[in-house]
């Protein structure tokens, strides 16, 4: 039984390889500024958050982004290049890693789940494959099981590369 659950979630994992950064936008409870995902920018440039990718070891992720400050600001931070995150596991149910740089937050007392990305004191990058409660601004979520989740996170640590695809 585990043997063809392993085989399945692979498959899948490989189906998102080929498919590439096909990120949809979500909206959230919390941190929610506007419905649209391409907002106008100064200047007439728009900003269309579904063009954010994150791959995970080598694994183009589907992530539904919340548009807020947090995310905006990243979106202009990523049009200088992309950003590679050296993240480590901790705590048993998250892989934390420094963007290497401040982002604007707007960090509220929140209990993740297992998917969420969020931002913690600005500059620090946690994707969760578990739950924990602290104060984070939330920036998206991972489309994908929680048994997925673990098998792409639930290591002692993995590179995530966020680019504008």
């Amino acid at each position: 039984m585990k043997k063809i659950l392993l085989v399945v979630i692979v498959t899948l994992l490989l189906v998102c390889c080929f498919t590439g950064c096909s990120q949809s936008y979500g909206a959230d409870e919390q941190n929610n500024i506007g419905t649209n995902s391409e907002r106008q920018m100064e200047g007439g440039e728009n900003m269309d958050l579904t063009k954010i990718c994150f791959v995970v070891d080598g694994t183009p992720i589907d992530v539904t982004f919340f548009d807020n400050v947090a995310t905006r600001d990243l979106f202009d931070v990523l049009k200088s290049g992309e950003i590679v995150v050296n993240m480590s596991r901790y705590g048993g149910f998250e892989q934390v890693g420094s963007l290497g740089r401040s982002v604007k937050s707007s960090d509220s007392r929140t209990t993740t789940r297992p998917g969420d990305i969020v931002l913690y004191s600005s500059n620090q990058i946690v994707m969760f494959f578990g739950s924990n409660t602290w104060s984070y601004t939330r920036l998206g979520h991972i489309d994908m099981t929680e048994e997925e989740l673990e098998f792409l996170l639930d290591k002692e640590s993995v590179r995530l590369v966020i680019s504008l695809g």
